[in-house]
């Protein structure tokens, strides 16, 4: 008889806070799969002696490991030890997700579908429609903004989860513009999307100029900044403003890669000023990890990932 139990679960370092465990079990069950998802803590040193327990075929438990997500501190440490990245792997730049393939282990990035998919389905997102792009001049930071006429979406952070947002923004013809303490990082970012990627072009500021920014794009009557997307943990820090409350006013979207039992600084801004004080669309990081959760499960399973089952689970 052929065992088809399986095990999947999630790699990060510490790991016992996810909430991916409860999501997608609620998933498999719903589903009457013989699966299980298990929290796998890895600190960074022991990493290579995890994934190569994943090939030993004497390692019983190991053997039946067919797929994992991938968090912090692992997303781009893991890279050298997988056997394949597919291209969205590649385009981020970071690993989200390992899917095994026969005896590969395959590694994928979704957290770029978590932030799009967030977008695209939320209220703000299906009252417009975002314009085409034919610009191919390579843009660069001069002090000014330089794109005129195009929607537009500010990107706090230059790390892994800003290049995934920027990578989604991207596929939904939506120009990033993309905003860190140290703009060296966000150039290179800028830089990398600019060069290797299709859409429009990345745009990249020190976060110091955002209000200038703001202000320059204001006299562009064809051109709207209305979202946000937080991908820095700056926001955790008790009283710590990533950004002036003036930024908010006009944004009608704002998207907050953390989630945590109580609102962060940036979610409370986006409530309390966005939308000239009527309050902002809010998406949090559990919309992130839902929708890009919903992907790992079907990648994995092979099956349409039950989503109310697993949204409930959290929400």
């Amino acid at each position: 008889m052929i065992n088809t139990e399986k095990t999947f679960g999630i790699l990060a370092y510490p790991a016992t806070h996810s909430l991916s465990p409860v999501i997608h079990n609620a998933g498999f069950k719903k589903l009457n799969l013989p699966y299980n998802f298990e929290v796998f803590d890895v600190p960074p040193e022991e990493l290579g002696a995890f994934m190569s327990s994943l090939k030993d075929k004497n390692a019983n438990k190991c053997k039946n490991i067919h797929g994992f997500s991938v968090s912090m501190p692992h997303k781009q440490a893991i890279i050298p030890f997988l056997d394949e990245i597919d291209e969205d792997g590649q385009a981020v730049g970071a690993i989200s997700c390992v899917y095994r393939k026969d005896d590969k282990f395959i590694g994928t990035n979704l957290d770029y579908i978590g932030g799009r998919d967030s977008i695209s389905q939320s209220n703000f997102y299906s009252n417009f429609s975002a314009t085409s792009h034919s610009d191919s001049t390579p843009i660069s930071y001069s002090g000014t903004f330089t794109v005129p006429g195009r929607r537009k979406a500010i990107v706090l952070g230059a790390g892994g989860a800003a290049a995934a947002a920027i990578y989604g923004l991207k596929q939904l013809n939506i120009t990033p513009i993309l905003f860190n303490r140290t703009f060296k990082k966000a150039e290179e970012i800028a830089d990398r999307f600019n060069k290797n990627s299709k859409g429009p072009f990345v745009e990249a500021f020190p976060l110091s100029e955002i209000n200038n920014v703001l202000n320059a794009n204001s006299q562009d009557q064809s051109s709207d900044i209305e979202i946000i997307i937080n991908c820095t943990s700056l926001g955790l820090e008790k009283d710590l403003k990533i950004v002036p409350d003036e930024v908010f006013s006009k944004m009608k979207l704002a998207l907050d890669a953390i989630y945590s039992d109580k609102p962060t600084i940036f979610q409370i801004q986006a409530l309390e000023i966005g939308n000239n004080g009527q309050g902002a669309e809010l998406l949090t990081g559990l919309d992130w990890l839902l929708h890009q959760g919903y992907k790992a499960f079907e990648i994995w399973t092979e099956h349409p990932a039950p989503k109310g089952v697993m949204s409930e689970t959290i929400k």
